[in-house]
């Protein structure tokens, strides 16, 4: 009974150490994002700064700026969508010669 239950706290050591390892990391990567969204924020503010001391009209930049990243989610969305599709399509196929399609140059 002893043995087993040394087993048991040896693989939860185990786990709560990987779990440790992975929150390290996720807490690295969130670090690394935000100090890049914080100098991309600082070199816009800058840049439209600069442009607006040169005497260019930016009153239409934020409607612009929002219209493209509309636009590109809305594209990242079609793409999304039609790999789904294609994954169902190949799911569903049950030919003997499945190894001949594609996905993204992968054999499936």
């Amino acid at each position: 009974m002893d043995e087993h239950v040394l087993e048991r706290i040896s693989a939860l050591e185990y786990t709560i150490n990987m779990l440790s390892k992975r929150v390290d990391s996720i807490m690295e990567t969130v670090e690394r994002v935000a100090a890049s969204n914080f100098i991309d924020h600082t070199m816009i503010e800058t840049l439209t700064d600069s442009l607006e001391s040169a005497g260019i009209n930016l009153k239409n930049l934020e409607a612009e700026w929002r219209r493209r990243i509309d636009s590109r989610i809305l594209e990242t969305e079609d793409v999304d969508r039609l790999g789904t599709r294609i994954q169902h399509i190949l799911d569903a196929y049950r030919g003997s010669d499945k190894a001949v399609c594609t996905v993204d140059g992968k054999i499936v």
